[in-house]
Formats: structure tokens, C-alpha cells, sequence
């Protein structure tokens, strides 16, 4: 099994949409081979953790290019995330 961490702090430019982002790259990931499941954290001030379970040991090349996607909140990382 293989576990990935995100953490991260949203900043104010996130904007309006980021919701409906996070919504659809969730979605995106649920349909790659492997996947087992993910759950998210918020502490209080803010950061946030997210927790992605994948059968074997590697990540499929589809989800390796979803940082490449027009869809992907990776297009703007700087502006919306600030990676703890």
C-alpha cells in the first residue's frame, strides 16, 4: 500500500472556486487504477491535510500528470496553496 500526504494552508487568492476544483480533482483521482481512498483534515488555524491510499506500489501515470492538467489546482499553486 502506498500513502501520500498533502499538506497544505489555503491563502486568500484562493478564490470562490477552489471548492468546485477541489471537487473535480478528487473525482479525477477516485477513477485511477489503485486508488483506495482519501480523507481530509482541517485543524483550526487553517492547515490542512490530505490523506490518499493506493493498492501496490506505484501511482499510475495518469494521476503522475494530473499535476499537468488544466483542471489541476496545480496550474497555480503559489496563488491559492501554501505548501507547508
Amino acid at each position: 500500500m502506498l500513502i501520500i500526504l498533502f499538506r497544505s494552508k489555503l491563502t486568500a487568492q484562493a478564490g470562490e472556486d477552489y471548492q468546485d476544483t477541489n471537487a473535480e480533482m478528487e473525482s479525477l483521482v477516485r477513477q485511477n487504477p489503485g486508488f483506495i481512498d482519501v480523507k481530509s483534515y482541517k485543524s483550526e488555524d487553517g492547515e490542512r491535510l490530505t490523506v490518499v491510499w493506493w493498492k501496490g506500489q506505484r501511482i499510475s501515470a495518469r494521476v503522475e500528470r494530473a499535476g499537468t492538467s488544466s483542471r489541476s489546482p496545480e496550474y497555480r499553486p503559489r496563488e491559492m496553496v501554501s505548501v507547508l
